[in-house]
């Protein structure tokens, strides 16, 4: 029995700078509200690499009442409480490599690009955005790179088509849901996950349950079930895909 549905946002809820299908936005939404009188309709919550503002805004349009995850698997917000907590795995030495990292991405790298903006939001992930992919894939190597020489493995670099981030080694997306599952007392196998970008492999890898919309990544598709719709309609579509399992699994005769 899947008794948490969690969902990432870019490349999910929506595709990135876009607005997402809202009647099926609607649809999941409602799917959400039975979780409070149907047990076999997992709640839902987020898990993303955008900051807290994002998530937790577009946790509330969805009515997301359980801790959500944001900066990958750096912190955690309570809606109900109204906490942020951050994760108790990311160490003073990590935190002294991302401040000297984001000094030098932020105030170096940025301006030599046009068009790119550092996500100054982000307090313990160092992320920056452009639209143009081609710029994102120049920008990714040199991030690398840096990455190598400074970090010595305590960070890890994920990219999107439109985003390069730069996160704590102990608190990606996997590490974020077994986190989260021990705050809500559910383990990993009793989640589902849907993720598009390399950044979800580790998330995708951790659940008993793993989906991939069908714009994802092909590495992400590899390792997950796809859906046939894109972004929002794949999220739908593969919340209902866990619900059906959830009820058949209740009810395996059918009566």
């Amino acid at each position: 029995m899947i008794r948490l549905f969690v969902t990432d946002l870019d490349g999910c809820v929506s595709h990135p700078f876009r607005p997402p299908d809202w009647d099926a936005a609607v649809a999941i939404a409602r799917l959400h509200r039975e979780s409070i009188h149907d047990p076999t309709v997992p709640p839902l919550t987020i898990c993303t690499g955008r900051p807290l503002a994002y998530a937790e805004a577009v946790g509330q349009w969805l009515a997301v009442s359980k801790p959500l995850l944001f900066e990958s698997g750096s912190g955690m917000f309570d809606p109900v409480s109204n906490q942020v907590t951050w994760s108790p795995d990311i160490d003073a030495a990590t935190e002294a490599a991302l401040a000297e990292l984001r000094a030098h991405i932020h105030h170096q790298l940025v301006p030599q690009f046009p068009g790119t903006v550092a996500e100054f939001a982000k307090q313990r992930d160092v992320g920056l955005t452009n639209p143009d992919r081609a710029t994102i894939d120049k920008l990714h190597h040199i991030i690398l790179e840096l990455v190598a020489e400074m970090a010595q493995g305590a960070l890890e670099v994920h990219y999107t088509d439109v985003s390069v981030n730069v996160i704590p080694s102990a608190a990606n997306k996997g590490a974020g849901l077994v986190w989260l599952g021990q705050t809500l007392a559910i383990p990993c196998a009793e989640m589902a996950y849907i993720g598009d970008s390399l950044g979800d492999l580790s998330a995708l890898r951790a659940v008993g349950a793993a989906f991939a919309p069908q714009n994802a990544m092909a590495a992400v598709r590899d390792v997950a079930e796809v859906t046939r719709g894109e972004a929002t309609l794949g999220v739908l579509e593969a919340y209902r895909a866990v619900i059906a399992r959830n009820r058949a699994s209740a009810d395996p005769e059918g009566s």
